[in-house]
């Protein structure tokens, strides 16, 4: 076991992957501490923006749960519990992180377009109810599917879909793109709208500023 660890380490891959979880880790750390000092710790868009975060870490940290090499694939069951720890990982922070995006869009553009805010104080149910389903209720039912369809398992290097299970993958490429889809459509609607809103040159560029910002973090989300 020793010498299969030590191989998986010497891998370029992994150690990209575990550089990669490494920043990440600290980025959403650095964040969390910067934010014990700011006044918009406690505000709904923020609270949202932390679970999207935690979700992208998680993403991170799923690719190196489990390594497959060809020299240790026969001394590490392709079905162990860690295979299917990081399957699930893979599946449900992948899908979540997409889905907590289109909430930070429609969040923006509630207060952008319908000056409709929300907060803590008013709205905690609201969040709650967010974070309940998008966090623990969705990613259950993507879990149950797949786990009692027995489609999870090695793919290639890593755990995920099985191949030659291609309606169960497409599947979730279908359900990924078309939260992306339906965000970048938000996104790009916003935008046209404050483009022809009746406001002056700079509040008109704060806000095109602010939904930019909402498409940066649809492309941290998938990367």
């Amino acid at each position: 076991m020793e010498s299969s660890l030590l191989m998986i380490f010497k891998e370029p891959t992994y150690i990209v992957l575990c550089v990669i979880f490494i920043i990440s880790f600290i980025l959403t750390c650095l964040i969390f501490l910067y934010s014990k000092r700011s006044v918009i710790k406690d505000t709904f868009i923020f609270k949202i923006i932390v679970n999207l975060i935690i979700v992208t870490t998680l993403h991170s940290l799923s690719y190196i749960v489990y390594y497959s090499i060809s020299d240790s694939k026969s001394q590490t069951p392709p079905y162990s519990p860690l295979c299917y720890l990081q399957a699930i990982l893979l599946i449900s922070s992948c899908q979540t992180e997409e889905v907590w995006l289109m909430i930070i869009t429609f969040v923006c553009y509630q207060g952008i377009i319908n000056r409709k805010y929300y907060n803590m104080k008013h709205n905690f149910s609201l969040f709650m109810g967010f974070v309940i389903c998008i966090n623990f209720v969705y990613p259950l039912i993507l879990m149950l599917v797949y786990f009692f369809s027995k489609v999870l398992g090695p793919f290639d290097t890593y755990c995920w879909v099985m191949k030659n299970n291609d309606r169960y993958s497409f599947a979730l490429y279908i359900l990924k793109f078309t939260n992306i889809i339906l965000n970048c459509i938000m996104t790009i609607r916003m935008l046209i709208k404050v483009y022809k809103m009746d406001k002056s040159i700079e509040e008109k560029r704060n806000e095109i500023t602010f939904c930019i910002k909402t498409i940066v973090f649809h492309v941290i989300a998938i990367v």
